[in-house]
C-alpha cells in the first residue's frame, strides 16, 4: 500500500523497478482497460506512471473494495 504518492494534482504509481517498457505496457493496460489517461513520468530517473486529477475518482473506485478499511486515510477517504 505504499507504492504510491501524490504527485503534482494526481497520483505516481512508483513503479521505479520496471523497465521503461514494463511501464508502458502497464499504462497501455490502465488506459485502454479502465480508460484512464495515465503517462509515464521520472521520478530521480526512473520510469514512475502518473494518474491525473481527472482519473482519481475512477481509480478510488476501482481499489477501495480491495483495501483495508485501516489503509482507507492513504486515499484520503
Amino acid at each position: 500500500m505504499c507504492d504510491g504518492y501524490k504527485h503534482n494534482k494526481g497520483v505516481s504509481i512508483a513503479t521505479n523497478s520496471f523497465s521503461v517498457s514494463d511501464n508502458e505496457l502497464l499504462i497501455n493496460a490502465l488506459n485502454t482497460k479502465f480508460g484512464f489517461s495515465c503517462w509515464m513520468v521520472s521520478d530521480h530517473g526512473q520510469p514512475s506512471i502518473f494518474i491525473p486529477k481527472s482519473d482519481l475518482k475512477n481509480l478510488k473506485n476501482l481499489i477501495v473494495p480491495h483495501m483495508h478499511k485501516t489503509l482507507l486515510y492513504k486515499i484520503h477517504l
